[in-house]
């Protein structure tokens, strides 16, 4: 459409209009030297001068407009008899794009090109002060040097220059013909006139480009802990997929405006930063370093040392807090940034904990620190938090049936086949039933004494055994789950939780075969005299995978140390005389109490940093 212009102002006796005349110029029906033959004498020639061809390739035009309009072009050198001579410039980092046209890379190969070098300072120089002595304009002493100082030899220096000296233009008085330092300092340099000019490109641009700002200058520039900024030269290909980053690129690295400049790398192309300078003299570009810089920042230092994590090992104990996790994940969604694997590890380190879990050389401390690192950044494991719906969410191992004999009572009993939970409830699990006034609602203790509050926990990390809970408590929160998931939720019975503890197998003194082995739970010869996240121990798993059946904390049993009744062990009857059985043993106790046939009783108001519990439910 342009080139129709041109040619009907320049030949105003071309009749067609022009919006006809650019389509068959579009489509090669027309072309230039056929539709100007009539309108030339016998000794004319014109020069048709197509200044800036990158725009092609920058203003979003159709690959096959594109390709037309070269096709057109070089048709209309092609041809003898047509005395229209054709001149365009194109910036040099355009020229890959140019030889993707079979007919341009003829032309180009022929030999009908010529490279124009970087324009140099000195050069520069008498390109400022002898049209200004023409035209009988002055700089002030030392000023074009300052000028040419900070475009320096980077790419692009020319426009930066020819901007700042238009700024320059602007701002001299009426009659006054004297470029001043004052004025020079006033527009801010170099950097800031190529913001001025920037400012009026952003206010063009649609809302999409304008939001991708943060997704830009977050890959173009460089920040490290107590430095200063530094530009990053980034492949374009970076941003193919994003068509607000793809148009604030090319309106920022246009002919109007040169932020940024495009390039060449390992013929890859680039875009980076024009000038350094920018990130002080430019308003925007300055807030917005010191706005998101610290995230810019911490994301850089977050790479860093994930690499270096790494590298070291991958130890739990070197992985950061979880809070500063966030504020890098927080950074990278900000400036549309895609973490490398190596960093998407160190932030959102579980899986790699977890495998790490599977390690039979691990000493019981490190398991421990494993744990406490998966509580805080999210324990994604199923059975230790909760739901979506925000109830406690339980795994249920299903128990096979079998025959338990146990030295307390002269018979034998039948277990039939029910679930069991895989861990102990955690403290996140617990803290459910508090928040939805678990101990303000009588219906969850009847038959029982009712704290006014929970006492709280030793140990408060989410994923550890909620301890401190008397029998009451633990019925009250059966009574509560099974409400709220509309099932029957209760404890194990004593014989119920050997059966599930030796697999079924009356042989197994403890959940694995072979005896007493100290790296499998958490107990007196753990010497971590306190509890740990519930599964940990994976070597310490029955045959259908309950974890945590000895070791770190007692588990409250439904039934009493008396002969049972059967009919009386419905847990909302209330506690009959005796104490509670308690069974597992915890993380201060010998192997001895750790033994599935082993028991403990006290009463069902006791409460302890070594007891807790697990839920069992009927297989209907």
């Amino acid at each position: 459409e342009s080139l129709a212009s041109g040619l009907k102002q320049a030949f105003q006796k071309i009749t067609i209009p022009a919006n006809e005349l650019a389509t068959n110029l579009a489509k090669n029906t027309t072309t230039i030297g056929a539709l100007l033959a009539n309108h030339l004498s016998a000794d004319q020639e014109v020069l048709l001068f197509v200044d800036q061809l990158e725009e092609l390739f920058t203003l979003g035009f159709k690959d096959e407009d594109i390709q037309h309009f070269l096709e057109q072009l070089v048709a209309t050198t092609r041809d003898s008899q047509n005395r229209v001579r054709v001149v365009t410039t194109v910036r040099s980092e355009f020229i890959g794009k140019l030889e993707e046209s079979g007919p341009v890379l003829q032309m180009l190969n022929a030999g009908y090109n010529y490279h124009l070098g970087p324009v140099l300072p000195r050069m520069l120089q008498e390109m400022m002060e002898k049209p200004a002595q023409a035209t009988g304009y002055e700089f002030e002493p030392h000023l074009v040097g300052k000028i040419l100082d900070e475009a320096g030899r980077e790419p692009g220096n020319l426009p930066l220059v020819a901007y700042t000296l238009k700024q320059l233009f602007e701002r001299l008085e009426e009659e006054g013909q004297t470029f001043t330092h004052a004025a020079y300092e006033a527009i801010g340099g170099v950097a800031g006139a190529i913001g001025t000019i920037a400012e009026q490109v952003l206010q063009t641009l649609g809302a999409e480009a304008s939001a991708a700002f943060d997704r830009v200058f977050g890959e173009l520039v460089h920040l490290e802990r107590d430095r200063p900024p530094t530009r990053k030269r980034v492949p374009l290909v970076d941003f193919r997929n994003d068509p607000g980053a793809t148009t604030l690129i090319q309106a920022l690295a246009g002919p109007v405006c040169r932020i940024l400049v495009t390039g060449e790398k390992d013929k890859t192309p680039t875009v980076e930063v024009a000038h350094e300078q920018l990130f002080t003299a430019w308003p925007r570009l300055k807030t917005w370093l010191d706005q998101g810089g610290d995230a810019l920042r911490l994301i850089e230092h977050a790479t860093e040392e994930a690499r270096r994590w790494r590298e070291r090992g991958e130890m739990a104990e070197e992985l950061w807090l979880a809070t500063r996790a966030i504020e890098v994940q927080e950074g990278l969604k900000r400036f549309g940034k895609t973490p490398s694997q190596e960093l998407e590890c160190f932030l959102r380190p579980q899986q790699v904990l977890l495998a790490q879990l599977n390690q039979d050389d691990l000493s019981h401390k490190q398991r421990t620190i494993i744990g406490w690192k998966m509580a805080q950044f999210g324990d994604t494991r199923p059975g230790v938090g909760l739901r979506p719906d925000g109830l406690p969410d339980i795994v249920w191992i299903e128990i096979p049936p079998g025959q338990i004999k146990q030295k307390n009572y002269p018979y034998e009993f039948d277990v039939h086949p029910f679930r069991l939970a895989k861990y102990p409830v955690t403290n996140r699990q617990f803290k459910a039933f508090i928040d939805e006034g678990g101990y303000k609602s009588g219906k969850w203790w009847k038959g029982f004494h009712r704290p006014e509050a929970p006492e709280p926990p030793k140990w408060s990390e989410a994923n550890c055994p909620r301890e401190t809970v008397s029998w009451y408590e633990a019925v009250a929160f059966c009574r509560w789950l099974s409400q709220r998931t509309d099932s029957r939720i209760r404890l194990p019975t004593e014989w119920e939780w050997q059966q599930a503890a030796t697999s079924g197998d009356p042989t197994y003194e403890y959940p694995w075969a072979g005896g007493w082995d100290a790296a499998r739970c958490n107990s007196e010869k753990s010497r971590l005299d306190r509890t740990t996240p519930v599964g940990i121990y994976p070597r310490g798993a029955t045959k259908q995978g309950a974890l945590d059946m000895v070791g770190n904390v007692w588990e409250w049993c439904l039934n009493t140390t008396l002969p049972p009744n059967l009919e009386m062990l419905q847990e909302d009857q209330g506690p009959v005389e005796g104490g509670q059985v308690l069974k597992g043993g915890s993380w201060n106790n010998t192997p001895d109490h750790l033994k599935a046939s082993y028991l403990l009783v006290n009463t069902p108001d006791w409460r302890s940093v070594r007891i807790g519990f697990r839920l069992a439910q009927d297989i209907p």
